[in-house]
């Protein structure tokens, strides 16, 4: 038992030292935070005559502003409306935690993070998601806006320094290089027409004329909801989820394998199963020292009885086998997420054939035929339609036609996916018909689903021989036979014990 208690101890002091680091970097975004260079803040106050005004705040009030998360504490109180599936016809919805009815988003989404004072008033917790939920449906930009709210006699925690402050605003701005908007901006087009506008930019620098020189500008001011809709910052996560993440982080630094090859390969695997993230990976090794460690723990809470009063030899076998499953158990989950992903994307590749062969005989060239299948297949078959977009992007950023198609290939790692590219390279270089290729290759993939289809229906049989045999037929000879043989002993047995 003191064995068990020691190695229960350890576990919790890992634990305890990995959450540390994340409560340190509390909601920080570290992705972001070698870019963030300033931020605008202002504040609202009512004058001497009543009257409402808003000025740009010192440099103490945007300090107090900035360590509003240092010292609190947050909650999601809002994450957002969904978004409106039609334009001309708008149906509210009601909200599970607040009960309130709401609009659906035309665009914009809106984050809201609240304090512990704001989140025991439900009065004034309704009043901010009511109107974020206005600007939600009547804003169109998609871009998502995450703002960190309080109502109360405290500014985040904080005294109010004026008795005619009314409130206090700031959003962060980050610097990044024009050439990477200027990218984003290309690959992110919603059509042909913005997308010819963004590629007149000059490639590396935009020139200015100023006090009648000519500058180079190189950078660009950045608000963070515009370089979220560029994919330039990360996605809004939950505070809470942020914190998880954060925690796996550190757990797949301490699993980093030493052999560059191996995490290349564990990276490949993720992509092949839909993963893209840059920290995917990390997450993914993390996960698989954490759910070791979660599992030896709670072997170690199983009560000595229940183990048979195990010996500390017949103890160590028990944690090392509950750390194995622990650790080998994602790795077992993310080959079947890779299988499905694969049967999905094997399933949608001759009707997205049939649609690709339809837009480039209509006229569409090869591009804007890959772009139109991807939006047209996203509800029937969103994981070919998410690479098949992924492939436009690429296409529309820049990237070599051929390049682009083998990184499909190998994202994709399918048989299927790869012969496609091999005869889209193969025409692109011969510049033979591609549609009359298409047309070919479109038929015999219908032809091979159709002997795929056959060969499981063949299959069939074989497979229910064992359970017809164990499970079926013992049934069916029960249910039939059985009243004949109970009445059959019933009758015979007294009149022979009688004779």
């Amino acid at each position: 038992m003191s064995f068990r208690l020691v190695l229960l101890s350890c576990a919790l002091s890992i634990v305890a030292l990995c959450v540390s680091p994340a409560s340190a970097q509390h909601f920080s975004n570290p992705n972001l935070s070698s870019t963030q260079s300033e931020q605008d803040a202002f504040v609202i106050r009512r004058t001497s005559t009543g009257d409402t005004s808003c000025r740009e705040a010192t440099d103490v009030e945007r300090a107090s502003i900035s360590q509003r998360r240092k010292d609190q504490s947050f909650v999601l109180i809002y994450g957002g409306a969904p978004t409106r599936r039609s334009q001309s016809k708008v149906e509210g919805f009601v909200e599970s935690a607040s009960g309130l009815t709401l609009q659906p988003s035309a665009g914009l989404h809106i984050v809201l993070h609240g304090t512990a004072q704001l989140n025991q008033n439900q009065q004034a917790k309704n009043a901010f998601i009511l109107a974020a939920n206005r600007w939600e449906a009547v804003i169109s930009t998609p871009i998502t806006v995450v703002l960190d709210v309080d109502f109360g006699p405290t500014f985040f925690g904080a005294p109010y320094g004026d008795a005619e402050l009314l409130g206090q605003a700031a959003s962060p701005i980050f610097i990044r290089p024009y050439e990477d908007v200027r990218a984003r901006l290309v690959a992110t087009a919603s059509n042909a027409l913005e997308q010819q506008l963004y590629n007149a930019l000059p490639q590396v620098a935009l020139p200015v004329e100023f006090n009648g020189s000519t500058l180079d500008v190189t950078s660009v001011r950045l608000t963070v909801p515009n370089a979220r809709a560029l994919g330039l910052t990360g996605n809004v996560v939950d505070p809470i989820m942020e914190q998880f993440q954060l925690l796996l982080e550190w757990f797949g630094k301490l699993n980093q394998p030493s052999n560059i090859e191996e995490l290349r390969a564990t990276r490949r695997k993720l992509i092949t199963a839909g993963y893209r993230s840059r920290k995917a990976s990390v997450f993914f090794l993390g996960a698989k020292l954490l759910l070791a460690l979660i599992i030896v723990c709670l072997v170690a809470l199983i009560p000595a009885k229940i183990l048979a009063f195990p010996t500390t030899s017949q103890l160590t076998i028990y944690y090392v086998l509950a750390a194995a499953c622990g650790y080998y158990t994602p790795a077992l989950w993310l080959q079947r997420a890779i299988a499905r992903r694969k049967d999905a994307l094997q399933r949608a590749i001759p009707d997205a054939l049939d649609l690709m062969v339809v837009c480039v005989e209509a006229g569409l060239g090869l591009d804007q035929a890959i772009g139109r299948v991807g939006d047209e297949v996203k509800r029937s078959h969103p994981e070919l339609s998410g690479e098949l977009n992924l492939l436009s992007l690429e296409l529309r950023s820049g990237v070599a036609r051929q390049e682009a198609l083998r990184n499909l290939a190998h994202r994709t790692d399918l048989e299927d996916v790869s012969s496609l590219v091999a005869l889209l390279v193969q025409t692109d270089r011969f510049g033979t018909s591609i549609g009359q290729a298409l047309r070919v290759h479109a038929d015999a993939m219908r032809t091979k689903r159709r002997l795929r289809a056959e060969e499981l229906a063949a299959k069939l049989p074989v497979k229910l021989l064992l359970p017809l045999i164990f499970f079926i037929l013992p049934s069916m000879f029960i249910v039939v036979m059985g009243p004949a043989c109970i009445k059959m002993v019933r009758l015979l047995f007294p009149a022979l014990s009688a004779q």
